[in-house]
């Protein structure tokens, strides 16, 4: 695992080995590139979070972006780190967030169905299978906005 200044000329030297190949930068600890088999190379930060667990986020693809780039935004997620910060958590968490559909399933098991009248619960869902669902169902809950609810109306 060499250690060099992490530059656009150094990371495209670096021919492909048979197994992953991890340069790490000399400049900034914890900030690193990985070189796969196939030649693909990636940015990534290395921290660990307040209890202890390694964690290795990718940053981004090494063509479109620049290793000054990468290097600021890894400099950015280590500063969090060290203050209880911990980038993949929020990555995940936002994967994780509920969806506008998976709500909806939600509003008709838990309040529609138990306690609506059959007739408004059958409403309740054609509105959502024909006009909500269609324009909003795969947005995230906290990414809605006043603005696509609007354009909904």
């Amino acid at each position: 695992m060499p250690k060099m200044k992490l530059t656009k000329r150094a990371v495209e030297k670096v021919e492909p080995g048979p197994k992953d190949i991890i340069l790490w930068d000399s400049e900034l600890k914890g900030f690193g590139c990985k070189i796969t088999p196939k030649g693909k190379r990636v940015y990534f930060a290395y921290y660990r979070t307040p209890n202890g667990q390694q964690r290795r986020p990718k940053i981004g693809d090494h063509d479109p972006m620049s290793c000054e780039e990468a290097r600021e935004i890894a400099r950015q997620w280590l500063a969090n780190s060290r203050t209880g910060g911990d980038v993949s958590a929020k990555r995940k968490a936002d994967r994780d967030a509920p969806t506008v559909a998976d709500l909806a399933e939600r509003y008709l098991s838990e309040h529609a169905e138990p306690k609506k009248r059959p007739r408004s619960v059958a409403s309740d869902r054609a509105l959502l299978r024909l006009h909500i669902l269609p324009a909003l169902g795969r947005m995230k809950v906290a990414s809605v906005a006043r603005a696509d609810v609007s354009k909904l109306h």
